[in-house]
């Protein structure tokens, strides 16, 4: 395995740090959320079964955790996992389609393939979130469906205790016991990466500028503005 470098982490290439935290990272994510990371999950799926899709990828779709609620809830569907991440696809235990490729270079080879595309926590670490926006168009059907789910400050008074756990909170937590085992250089662990990705994401303010400069149009957000995470859906 590479080792993960201060360039690697800035150009969005997190290739290998998902590679590494593949085999611990369903449990650590339920753990830094909280136990809610579940929940936000199964709402996304309540949103993509609301499009009534027949045709359906996860982008970033790391350990399928969204692609095996999916599965067992819609057999019948065609689903479509791709991550850059070769263990992460490794994890997935469903009989779904596993792609192993870069969002943007995947993409185009598949144009107005899917009626619609699931992102959750993936836009925030792209290098260029517009580019990858414009990149999803592309192999969305006419009248298909995005939905991306992300992390998001939140507003009032919760929005301080967010960044205080955000902040500092967590890369200490991960640094102690997380990730304490990290093999490379401290400054790049997990979960300070995270720190910094959210601190540049904050609130994803330019995502209706982004999905409609990228083609897309009804933009709409699904979660309260008051809440850690927030989903925004719209049609290609």
């Amino acid at each position: 395995m590479s080792v993960v470098t201060q360039k690697e982490t800035e150009t969005g290439d997190l290739t290998p740090t998902f590679d590494w935290m593949a085999p611990r990272y369903e449990s650590q994510t339920d753990a830094v959320s909280w136990g809610r990371y579940d929940g936000w999950l199964r709402d996304l799926m309540t949103i993509a079964e609301g499009f009534s899709p027949r045709r359906v990828v996860d982008l970033g779709c790391g350990t399928g955790r969204l692609l095996e609620k999916l599965y067992r809830r819609h057999p019948d569907w065609d689903l479509v996992g791709v991550d850059a991440a070769a263990h992460m696809l490794d994890e997935i235990t469903v009989p779904v389609n596993r792609v192993h490729a870069r969002l943007q270079e995947w993409a185009p080879r598949h144009p107005r393939e899917f009626d619609l595309a699931l992102m959750s926590f993936v836009l925030r670490d792209q290098a260029d979130p517009g580019a990858a926006l414009r990149a999803v168009h592309q192999a969305l059907k006419p009248g298909g469906h995005l939905a991306v789910l992300e992390t998001h400050t939140p507003k009032g008074w919760a929005g301080r205790g967010f960044e205080a756990y955000f902040y500092q909170w967590l890369p200490r937590w991960g640094d102690w016991s997380l990730t304490k085992d990290w093999p490379y250089r401290p400054e790049e662990a997990p979960y300070r990466w995270l720190a910094r990705s959210h601190r540049r994401w904050h609130r994803g303010d330019q995502m209706p500028t982004w999905l409609k400069e990228a083609g897309f149009r009804n933009v709409e957000t699904r979660r309260p503005v008051s809440d850690v995470v927030m989903v925004w859906t719209a049609e290609a």
